[in-house]
């Protein structure tokens, strides 16, 4: 867990959080301030936040972001590499145990990887589902890829 484990109203809650940036890792940040568990999932290489400063003595480390840091702190984390059966089936054992998902993926990431809201009902009929988009769901420009600083 990076930072301690916050109790609060949202004790209660369990929040998973796939994704990287600023956005969703804010999102998140924001239930487990008011102490729900978060968990984070990053790929492999970590949140890109990560290779991001300011960092101190100007010496970069992933450890030492003060972006990631800012962001993620009082969270879980977990590696998983979703582009393989076994991460797309160790994220897909991870949704019953969850009350709500904060993700800022691609439009049609999870649909890929047949992981999207139709299968996660299935799994977790109560599991609520918020996405992140830079251009909504629908729309001549939501097929576009944009982070945070674009918007």
């Amino acid at each position: 867990m990076i930072g301690s484990q916050n109790t609060g109203i949202l004790g209660d809650l369990r929040v998973l959080e796939i994704g990287h940036g600023v956005s969703a890792p804010y999102a998140a940040l924001n239930f487990a301030k008011l102490g729900a568990e978060v968990v984070k999932i990053e790929s492999l290489e970590g949140d890109p936040s990560r290779t991001h400063g300011p960092f101190p003595d100007g010496i970069a480390h992933k450890e030492k972001s003060a972006l990631f840091l800012a962001h993620n702190h009082g969270k879980k984390s977990i590696c998983l590499d979703l582009d393989t059966s076994y991460g797309q089936q160790k994220l897909e054992s991870m949704f019953s145990h969850f009350d709500l998902v904060v993700e800022n993926q691609n439009l049609g990431f999870f649909d890929d990887r047949k992981l999207g809201f139709e299968k996660t009902s299935s799994i977790n009929p109560s599991l609520i589902w918020t996405s992140i988009l830079p251009f909504g769901d629908v729309g001549p420009y939501s097929e576009y890829i944009a982070d945070d600083l674009v918007l």
